[in-house]
């Protein structure tokens, strides 16, 4: 089966923000993420995967392979990645400072859940580690700690 991508305008300009421009990629997708797809389809993934992530200049691009019926698509997911800087000083792993950087923001679980791609079940474990290492019991006590 030969697989064809098709970008709406919008998730071309998206991609270009990734990647250098769309004269050389093949079949619709830049190199990396082509590259990524077939062997992800070669592995003969029955469901979807996310098995592609890049962040630059402050942005984080996701990439998540579908099969259908039909043949394949690609979900694409792009937005700002969450200042970490403010929240480094502490003792905190790179995705809990991040859980932090966003909990600061007014996030709730679930769009901390949406951004970073994880559930927000998961979201509720990492608050609960946060929060014991850092000796607090709410959101807000976290926030004023993390920015302190």
């Amino acid at each position: 089966m030969t697989t064809i991508f098709l970008l709406v305008a919008a998730a071309r300009k998206v991609l270009q923000q990734f990647f250098a421009d769309g004269a050389d990629w093949f079949g619709g997708l830049p190199p990396p993420l082509a590259e990524a797809f077939f062997e992800s389809r070669n592995r003969g993934m029955s469901r979807s995967w996310r098995n592609f992530t890049t962040i630059q200049a402050g942005l984080k691009l996701t990439a998540n392979f579908v099969p259908d019926s039909e043949g394949s698509y690609v979900i694409l997911k792009a937005g700002p990645i969450a200042n970490a800087v403010a929240v480094s000083g502490l003792p905190l792993t790179l995705r809990e400072q991040e859980i932090v950087a966003l909990v600061a923001a007014g996030k709730t679980n679930a769009e901390i859940g949406i951004i970073l791609s994880i559930s927000a079940r998961t979201v509720q474990k990492h608050l609960e580690n946060i929060f014991r290492r850092l000796g607090v019991e709410i959101r807000m006590a976290l926030v004023a700690r993390a920015t302190a």
